[in-house]
């Protein structure tokens, strides 16, 4: 099996965001140093959970976890507005 391409969405600025739709995989998470982060296959929270991170945390899935539905972003907060800033959420999915 080969490595899936990895793109970045770039900073998540708002709280419950669909990320991407369809099927992919979630490959890095990373929440914000202020609030927690989590996200879900889906089109909501109501989704399944795939990852949940505290304020400040980030990990590498691997191998990357699947989604069917969509990938379901949801930071508590929207602190943090690039993904070159410590502060931001930021998600690797493709």
């Amino acid at each position: 099996m080969s490595t899936p391409l990895v793109r970045s969405s770039g900073a998540i600025t708002t709280t419950g965001v669909a990320t991407s739709t369809g099927p992919g995989v979630l490959s890095y998470a990373q929440a914000s140093t202020s609030s927690l982060f989590r996200a879900y296959d889906g089109t909501s929270s109501a989704g399944t959970l795939l990852v949940s991170l505290a304020a400040g945390e980030s990990e590498q899935l691997n191998p990357p976890v699947q989604f069917q539905t969509g990938l379901w972003s949801v930071p508590q907060t929207t602190l943090g507005t690039t993904d070159a800033t410590v502060k931001s959420a930021l998600v690797h999915y493709s």
